[in-house]
């Protein structure tokens, strides 16, 4: 059975680490840096084991590691330079699966890396979304999205970003965040083809449309709490 397995670190000795340990005809290892690239890799595979270095530069590490939590039932090894236990049960209750100080050795990296893919092997599809207050069912197994039990037909990118939005209720993501998690493609300012995706995308929602919320000259959130 194939496996993937997604390393978020600024540092590249603990993606080399990791390819040179698991790389081989059934599994294939992704490295990536920054946060954007991160949920834009989540949320277009799933993965058997995401190892994620805390201290990534672009955006507080904790809130990423949430985000990454509501997007994938993944195991979540995190690296950590803090030695205090308060500090690796915070984390642990953030939704990683296991937490370790690094730099340590390489061996330990790899065996708990392997015991973390053996505990989530059951459970490492992406998260289907229920919000029972509006109704609003999002399965992304199926890639399939009902609002009061009726089926709602979305395009690939308005699906992408209906679910990137209410598995994060309440975040707001800027256009340039939604751009590059969704286009995979330079952000161009002003580019209108955000707006008009969210356009129709509320449209299909009908009533529904006032939880996608616009910040003004920031983006867009989701929010569970709308207001008539």
């Amino acid at each position: 059975m194939k496996r993937n397995i997604l390393v978020i670190s600024k540092e590249k000795n603990v993606g080399h680490t990791i390819e040179e340990n698991f790389v081989d005809t059934f599994t294939t290892v992704y490295c990536v840096r920054t946060s954007t690239r991160a949920m834009e890799m989540i949320m277009r595979e799933i993965y058997n084991l995401i190892i994620f270095d805390i201290f990534i530069q672009d955006m507080e590490g904790e809130a990423l590691l949430q985000i990454i939590r509501r997007l994938s039932n993944a195991p979540i090894l995190v690296l950590t330079k803090q030695l205090e236990i308060e500090t690796r049960i915070r984390i642990l209750n953030l939704g990683a699966d296991d937490c370790m100080v690094w730099p340590t050795t390489f061996d330990e990296l790899i065996i708990r890396s392997i015991a973390c893919m053996k505990r989530g092997k059951e459970r490492i599809e992406l998260k289907p979304i229920i919000k029972r207050n509006i109704g609003l069912v999002i399965d992304p197994s199926k890639r399939l999205v009902e609002l009061q039990k009726r089926k709602v037909d979305l395009t690939k990118r308005e699906f992408d970003i209906l679910y990137l939005l209410s598995s994060n209720p309440g975040v707001v993501f800027s256009k340039e965040q939604i751009y590059d998690m969704i286009w995979e493609d330079k952000f161009i300012k002003d580019d209108g083809n955000i707006m008009s995706h969210i356009g129709r995308l509320r449209k299909k929602l009908g009533q529904a449309n006032r939880y996608i919320q616009t910040i003004w000259g920031i983006g867009y959130r989701f929010t569970d709490e709308a207001k008539d």
